[in-house]
């Protein structure tokens, strides 16, 4: 999980058991909360305007929460073919892997990075595709055919539907050669 994730669920718990010790103590009335909040030099309008910005802001965020729990794509670490002989499964990093030696074996390429994101209930995949070329002139034509090159690995051979392919094709500009070992 992100670090900023982390930071609004934080937040958010604290807001709510805030939330839950205001409702608590207005609900049943607390002779300590009661006489400490009777000592305090604060008029009763400041607690119930306290109060009240508490629960707006606390409305929002577990709205905001709940919104991101509903909408957000389930994100699926393998994909799953049925046969009459049993059921296949397929992890992320192996499908990575496979597009990636694809790719490099187109030989103007180096550094060649894949990143799958499987999303959804139907398992639509979503790619990017980072590379090095050689080659300084065709960028595009070169960035188009690794795109159907690992689009056909999804679509064809593993029957995986595409949503987005993104490819980021740069220059080699260092003209850095790559040991095969």
């Amino acid at each position: 999980m992100k670090k900023i994730s982390k930071g609004i669920l934080i937040v958010a718990s604290i807001l709510g058991l805030l939330q839950v010790l205001w409702f608590v103590a207005l609900t049943y009335p607390l002779v300590p909360v009661i006489n400490w909040t009777n000592s305090l030099p604060i008029s009763r309008d400041f607690f119930f305007y306290t109060a009240l910005v508490f629960a707006i802001i606390s409305a929002i965020v577990f709205i905001v929460l709940m919104m991101y729990a509903i909408f957000v794509p389930t994100k699926h670490q393998e994909v799953s073919f049925n046969s009459s002989n049993g059921k296949l499964r397929i992890s992320k990093d192996s499908i990575e892997k496979i597009i990636t030696r694809k790719v490099r074996e187109i030989p103007s390429l180096t550094k060649v990075d894949v990143d799958l994101k499987i999303l959804g209930k139907n398992r639509q995949a979503k790619m990017f595709i980072s590379a090095l070329s050689s080659e300084s002139q065709n960028l595009k034509q070169q960035g188009e055919q690794i795109k159907r090159i690992a689009n056909e690995q999804l679509s064809q051979h593993l029957s995986i539907p595409i949503k987005k392919t993104t490819v980021d094709l740069k220059p080699n500009l260092n003209n850095e050669k790559v040991k095969v070992v």
